[in-house]
């Protein structure tokens, strides 16, 4: 039986795509355009060569040298018995396809057709742990607890004051840093989660208007702790999961698969 592959949590990379990829990485960190075609050698291990030149061994060493390569995939790149080659295999290639997708993966799967990497995740996908952001913010600039509601005070206690700095906050970083908790905690509808200089701040609300928007809870805002967060994030997969299945058995109801 073959082995079953998470698409969910996956990417397909057709080799093709992987030879562009390694052409783009290889022109970019060597200034030379370099024809390279990668493919499956068996269900362990694949390859890339290139097609119209010899790798020498300063060339190899600047790849190595741009990903940090440990002294094992050094031992595997490096030719044995010349100083040049026109091939690299999986170990360097994996590093720079890492590179250049500004992404990563725990293992991966060899097909004929293509490349599956597993538990793939990218800026993309996962923009808050893969980059580090929210551990990298300087405090200084970020508003604290006692401005927030200073401001929004101020400016009526509202989603349109919130939104005022949640626009400030992406000019400044170039994201929001806010998010809608747009489920009940059990006291309230829903929840805005704003960074500050303190940490995580649950605004929430009751009441939603055309006009102003939603209307914040400004007596129960508080910071969170780690485990308000667990709790908050157990809450949200259990409401997540439960609409997901109904949601696949209404369409599986509707249109019934043959």
């Amino acid at each position: 039986m073959e082995e079953q592959i998470d698409i969910s949590k996956t990417r397909r990379m057709s080799w093709d795509a992987v030879s562009r990829i390694l052409e783009d990485s290889v022109h970019e960190l060597l200034g030379k355009k370099i024809l390279i075609r990668a493919w499956a050698e068996d269900t362990d291990y694949w390859g890339a060569i290139a097609q119209d030149y010899r790798f020498g061994l300063d060339d190899l060493n600047r790849l190595m040298d741009s990903v940090q390569a440990n002294s094992t995939v050094r031992l595997r790149t490096l030719p044995e018995d010349d100083t040049t080659t026109n091939s690299f295999g999986m170990d360097l290639g994996e590093l720079l396809l890492k590179r250049k997708l500004q992404a990563n993966w725990s293992d991966w799967h060899i097909a004929k057709p293509c490349l599956w990497l597993l538990d793939y995740t990218s800026r993309q996908t996962h923009p808050y742990t893969s980059t580090g952001l929210l551990n990298s913010l300087p405090k200084d600039k970020l508003m604290s607890t006692e401005d927030v509601k200073d401001y929004l005070y101020r400016n009526g206690c509202s989603d349109r004051a919130l939104s005022e700095i949640r626009e400030a906050y992406l000019e400044e970083f170039g994201n929001e840093l806010c998010w809608r908790y747009p489920i009940s905690d059990e006291k309230h509808l829903g929840a805005f989660i704003l960074v500050v200089q303190e940490g995580f701040l649950h605004i929430p609300y009751d009441c939603v208007y055309y006009e102003p928007y939603e209307l914040l809870e400004m007596d129960d805002i508080a910071l969170h702790n780690a485990e308000s967060l667990e709790l908050f994030l157990a809450d949200w997969i259990n409401f997540s999961d439960d609409l997901v299945d109904a949601l696949n058995a209404m369409r599986d109801k509707i249109s019934p698969q043959l």
